[in-house]
């Protein structure tokens, strides 16, 4: 039997897991059907019946069998049966995933209970404890059980980080923390998440950075380019954009390597 292959790599969360291996999906060229293999013991972990797979988060995976979706741990087993009509199934984050049905949005955990029945227009991963939902085109947020926690009142509002999310208000961005409170006002064109104590801001066209009590710490003189990438800081670093080039800088904005 000839089979195709591609390599996902699976981290598994430390709760379950105390190490991280490398699955190989397997798809068997005749069925057209998907499984697993140990690609360090070669060995077959789930045999090719499912019609679609994701890769695994946290030591899980969606697949997809007779057109539904379940969720399988590392060994194959069914942690959740397929019998979810769904789509827009997320990677699993601190113990739970997004799922859309019908076009509204919900979250199941990692036992695979639905703790969340779809019914918002959009939501994000959880994180801190938190999720961000929108509702009636406005974003709050609710906890792990489903309890609405921030009541839905921002155009729009990230994941937290280092207890602080980023929430827009008629038309500017600024910090609130786990109750809803603005603890760095609404004042910016764009902000980004914490990271080492501080966040990336931006306004008419500059960027700079401050710390959790609002205050300016980099000066706001670099390029605010559309991006893709989060301008945080990773080890006392961060790249930014400066006269159109990429640079990196230290938590004094000085520029380094040039």
């Amino acid at each position: 039997m000839k089979y195709i292959i591609a390599t996902l790599l699976l981290s598994c969360g430390a709760t379950r897991f105390a190490y991280a291996q490398e699955l190989t999906v397997v798809k068997n060229e005749f069925s057209g059907l998907y499984g697993y293999t140990n690609n360090q013991t070669g060995k077959t972990v789930v045999k090719p019946k499912y019609e679609a797979v994701k890769e695994f988060s946290e030591g899980l995976a969606w697949v997809q069998h007779h057109g539904k979706w379940g969720i399988i741990d590392v060994a194959g087993k069914e942690v959740a049966p397929c019998t979810l009509k769904c789509a827009n199934q997320s990677s699993f984050a601190e113990g739970f995933s997004r799922f859309s049905e019908n076009g509204k949005y919900g979250f199941i955990n990692n036992k695979g209970v639905v703790v969340v029945t779809p019914k918002y227009q959009q939501c994000t991963a959880f994180r801190e404890g938190l999720a961000s939902v929108v509702v009636n085109g406005y974003t709050g947020y609710i906890n792990t059980e489903g309890t609405e926690v921030i009541a839905p009142q921002f155009d729009y509002s990230f994941g937290f980080s280092e207890g602080l999310a980023v929430a827009g208000l008629k038309g500017k961005a600024g910090f609130i923390d786990k109750t809803g409170k603005a603890v760095i006002a609404h004042q910016y064109d764009a902000a980004y998440l914490f990271r080492e104590g501080l966040a990336a801001v931006t306004l008419n066209g500059k960027l700079g950075f401050i710390d959790q009590t609002g205050k300016v710490v980099i000066p706001l003189k670099f390029d605010a380019v559309n991006t893709d990438w989060q301008f945080v800081f990773e080890k006392g670093k961060a790249m930014v954009y400066l006269g159109g080039k990429k640079v990196w800088i230290d938590k004094e904005g000085n520029v380094q390597g040039v």
